[in-house]
């Protein structure tokens, strides 16, 4: 009995201010973007998907549909899936720049740590698990999230050094996890503790 969760990130975003939007409304994909979640959407045709979930954000929802055209089923908002809750929303990526992108050193209570955030994926992966068994379930996230569920699937520890360290040799040529790319979870047992089977694809 093989359950698969595919993770994918969200596609490239229209962004020309360049702000750092984490969870403000109405940013919505670009048209690579969108070209990017077809791509997805193309790789994923031909498998068997039995439900798709999405981030409650925009640019989550959209690709997500665009993956579930081809297989004609609706999409589910969680917030387990939302992207980080950061101190720096609305700031410029120059005041990132600034910070070295340095999102959690100086984070502190009610906004999110790297094991808050791999802490509510594995409530998702948890409940997925028990509720699909032996089937296949797509989730449109955001890059840390998808990026600190990575590295403990890989068996890392989940942590910003190590995803700056690993992540690039996962993919060279984003230098982290790229937007549209589908990361997949698979599962032999119904064992919590189990470990999964991984695989990383980019579908452009």
């Amino acid at each position: 009995m093989e359950t698969k969760i595919s993770l994918v990130r969200h596609g490239l975003v229209h962004n020309p201010q360049e702000i750092f939007y984490q969870r403000m409304p109405r940013f919505r994909l670009a048209d690579e973007g969108k070209d990017q979640a077809r791509a997805a959407a193309e790789l994923l045709k031909g498998e068997k998907i039995a439900k798709i979930f999405s981030s409650p954000l925009l640019r989550a929802q959209q690709t997500a549909k665009i993956i579930a055209g081809p297989h004609k089923i609706n999409v589910t908002t969680t917030a387990l899936l939302n992207e980080v809750h950061t101190p720096y929303e609305g700031h410029t990526y120059a005041d990132l720049d600034a910070r070295k992108w340095d999102l959690y050193s100086e984070s502190h209570p009610p906004y999110e740590q790297p094991l808050h955030v791999w802490s509510r994926a594995q409530k998702f992966i948890r409940r997925t698990r028990r509720a699909y068994p032996g089937q296949h379930v797509v989730a449109v996230s955001h890059g840390d999230v998808i990026a600190f569920t990575v590295l403990w699937a890989m068996g890392m520890p989940v942590d910003v050094k190590v995803a700056r360290t690993e992540l690039p040799k996962l993919d060279p040529i984003a230098n982290y996890i790229a937007h549209c790319s589908i990361s997949t979870m698979t599962f032999l047992t119904d064992d919590m503790g189990e470990m999964p089977q991984f695989e990383y694809r980019r579908p452009y």
